[in-house]
């Protein structure tokens, strides 16, 4: 068990360091101390799994990753998902798309059947809905300096 202690340790602090991280900024991420973890990077404690999955998420890494030895590999292709970072991107992309196409389809339907010539308005309620579906997106997957910029 030890062993294993000093592995996770050992690519937690790796990770973390990659991504220029502090332990604070990780420890905030993760709703912990900066103590519980500079504990875990020196191998005498070990998170628990949920919080293991939670740093595997933050860094795009799975759970094996960080509990396999990887030698002087860096980030190993194998373990990055980068397919599920054009995922989130298309599905966000996807999400705003379909409010626009609805906002479309309101202004002719109200145009053609209605007669209502001053339906334009739809679409400029279609700009804030579009960006506070960006925001939700963002707050699942995202960072959180863009949140506020949204």
């Amino acid at each position: 068990m030890e062993k294993l202690n000093n592995i996770i340790a050992k690519n937690i602090a790796s990770l973390r360091t990659k991504n220029k991280m502090t332990q604070n900024d990780l420890a905030e991420r993760l709703n912990y101390t900066d103590k519980s973890v500079s504990k875990w990077e020196h191998g005498d404690s070990v998170p628990p799994i949920e919080t293991l999955k939670e740093i595997a998420d933050i860094f795009e890494v799975s759970l094996d990753y960080l509990v396999s030895e990887h030698g002087d590999k860096s980030y190993d292709k194998v373990y990055i998902n980068e397919q599920n970072k054009a995922n989130k991107i298309i599905i966000t992309f996807l999400a705003v798309l379909l409010i626009w196409f609805i906002a479309i389809v309101m202004y002719f339907y109200a145009v053609t059947l209605l007669g209502n010539y001053d339906f334009w308005k739809v679409f400029i309620a279609a700009i804030p809905v579009s960006f506070v579906v960006l925001l939700i997106f963002n707050c699942i997957w995202g960072k959180l300096k863009l949140t506020f910029v949204i």
